[in-house]
């Protein structure tokens, strides 16, 4: 059972997310203007995410990416189009929707629902590629967030 005060702040951390920060995350994921000091923090952005995918395969088929906070699915449509099956959450439902319609608009496919029906939950794939999301077995839970599986 989760305590008071992380209930608490889960909460403030949803309404952050969900309601006041979302139209600056949108456009600031997005090729909309923004200011100066907006195009800065966007460009640090671009460049953690460059430094992030480098560290994974160009070829990610087969392989399975957790991107736990996800925000509008950048690191998660980027590791689709490579191939891997992704599951993208994050606290707040309304940046999972912008996730999907991103991922819908790029021509990447949404894999089927993997049973949880949590509004924060979007797997994502690469079209073209048949894949299962599915609910980790507990032998299999924390073992592994992406990775070729054995």
């Amino acid at each position: 059972m989760a305590s008071a005060s992380y209930d608490t702040r889960r909460g403030e951390l949803t309404t952050y997310f969900d309601r006041t920060a979302v139209e600056a995350w949108s456009r600031l994921t997005s090729d909309a203007p923004v200011s100066r000091i907006r195009a800065t923090v966007r460009a640090g952005r671009d460049a953690m995410r460059a430094t992030l995918l480098s560290w994974l395969p160009t070829d990610m088929t087969g392989l399975r990416l957790l991107d736990a906070g996800c925000g509008t699915g950048a690191l998660a449509l980027e590791a689709a189009r490579r191939g891997a099956e992704v599951v993208a959450i994050d606290v707040s439902p309304t940046l999972v929707g912008l996730a999907r319609e991103r991922t819908a608009a790029s021509g990447e496919q949404r894999s089927k629902d993997d049973g949880t029906n949590d509004p924060a939950r979007t797997p994502l794939k690469r079209s073209g590629h048949r894949t299962r999301s599915r609910r980790p077995s507990p032998a299999r839970s924390g073992s592994h967030c992406c990775g070729r599986r054995s």
